[in-house]
């Protein structure tokens, strides 16, 4: 029987108006892989409603996957 592999990504993502991203940075001790700010542009036209930080694991193989 072959040996199954396994690989992908879990992304935890925060959203909120009143959102400090720098404090949850701090208090999680995780660098995000993004973050977007209340009014900031998302495009020419549009404007952020809410701020957004978000982080990423990838994995690759069951030790990692277990470890995420």
């Amino acid at each position: 029987m072959e040996e199954s592999f396994v690989v992908g990504s879990f992304d935890f993502i925060i959203r909120g108006i009143d959102l400090d991203p720098d404090e949850i940075t701090k208090k999680l001790y995780l660098t995000p892989s993004k973050v977007r700010r209340k009014d900031e542009f998302i495009t020419k036209d549009i404007k952020m409603k809410d701020s957004y930080w978000s982080y990423q694991v990838k994995f690759k193989g069951y030790d990692e996957f277990n470890q995420a």
